[in-house]
């Protein structure tokens, strides 16, 4: 697990996403509740299913944060950085919403849990 503590932890964890993307990828922060986070987190769950509003595709970086509430706005420690490896749609999800299969390719602890407004959301 990468150690992103410390005061430079953003520049850390743009780094990771560089190293992790391609020049054509696209880059999504995105929000992840228990139990799911969990799953992913431990390698039980090897996909996302979300509401397709940023059009998603092959090879985009996912980076899911630990999301623990909204009054406060509240992040856990934990984070995963992913890939995506295949979109697709499904006739018996609603309208709108994509499978998103996603390749782990690091997990990383932030020091502290932070609040919204020192994480891109």
């Amino acid at each position: 697990m990468l150690d992103f503590t410390g005061h430079n932890w953003f520049q850390k964890l743009a780094d990771e996403i560089d190293r992790v993307g391609s020049n054509s990828s696209d880059t999504h922060f995105l929000k992840t509740v228990d139990p799911w986070f969990c799953h992913v987190f431990t390698g039980q769950k090897t996909f996302e299913v979300r509401y397709d509003d940023r059009g998603y595709s092959v090879g985009d970086v996912l980076v899911l944060r630990h999301f623990i509430s909204y009054e406060p706005m509240l992040f856990g420690q934990l984070g995963i950085i992913a890939t995506a490896r295949y979109v697709t749609g499904h006739p018996l999800l609603p309208k709108g919403n994509v499978i998103i299969s996603i390749d782990v390719k690091s997990r990383f602890l932030l020091g502290e849990h932070t609040r919204s407004k020192e994480v891109l959301v």
